[in-house]
């Protein structure tokens, strides 16, 4: 396998992670994501370094994935490796005896206390910057003595219009039972993320 094909799965592997991340699990709140991006990245070379070293593993004959020849389809592996990286990390190469036990040895080994680490802090910085435009925007909801049937009615005005009549109510509903208007905004990011939150500001500012 020539040296640039390790360079085009890790790539691969680094991008699709990457993205997954900031419209997949984050899809809501990947502008939150984007302003501290230093874990994205961290967590997604971790990935695409992995692809890399597995890409290698294999041209060596070291590891084999299904029939595939390192030697014949060298851009053919390492392109699968990139795009299934998530699913090789999940992996146990060979199992190592302790007693009369057998402790996996592999990716998994090392990827799910990373994941854990990574996702945490990750997590808490999303956090942290959604609860600062969450107090911004619910102190700007209840001023002026607006009553909660008023701050209802301006949350269901920026409410996405690509939900049934049966889901919006049902969102409205909740967002109505709760009587803070800290409550209802996280609520209402939660569901709809930091987008709309700020066009709600951007609503109650006019």
């Amino acid at each position: 396998m020539k040296d640039h094909t390790y360079i085009i799965s890790g790539l691969i592997g680094f991008l699709l992670t990457g993205l997954s991340i900031l419209y997949g699990r984050y899809k809501l709140n990947h502008k939150l994501v984007l302003k501290k991006p230093q874990y994205l990245i961290w967590y997604s070379l971790s990935y695409g370094i992995l692809a890399g070293i597995l890409s290698y593993f294999i041209s060596t004959g070291n590891l084999k994935i299904n029939d595939f020849q390192p030697s014949e389809t060298p851009y053919l592996v390492a392109i699968c490796v990139g795009l299934t990286i998530k699913s090789l990390s999940k992996s146990s190469l060979m199992n190592f005896p302790i007693g009369d036990k057998k402790v996996p040895i592999g990716p998994k080994l090392v990827f799910d206390y990373l994941d854990d680490f990574l996702l945490k802090r990750l997590n808490d910085h999303i956090d942290e910057q959604l609860v600062v435009v969450i107090k911004r925007v619910s102190k700007k909801l209840k001023s002026g003595n607006r009553t909660l049937r008023v701050q209802d009615e301006l949350i269901n005005e920026v409410t996405p219009t690509n939900f049934t009549v049966i889901e919006r109510s049902s969102y409205m509903k909740e967002i109505s039972s709760l009587r803070k208007p800290f409550d209802k905004c996280r609520y209402f990011a939660d569901k709809f993320g930091i987008c709309r939150l700020e066009m709600l500001e951007k609503n109650l500012d006019e």
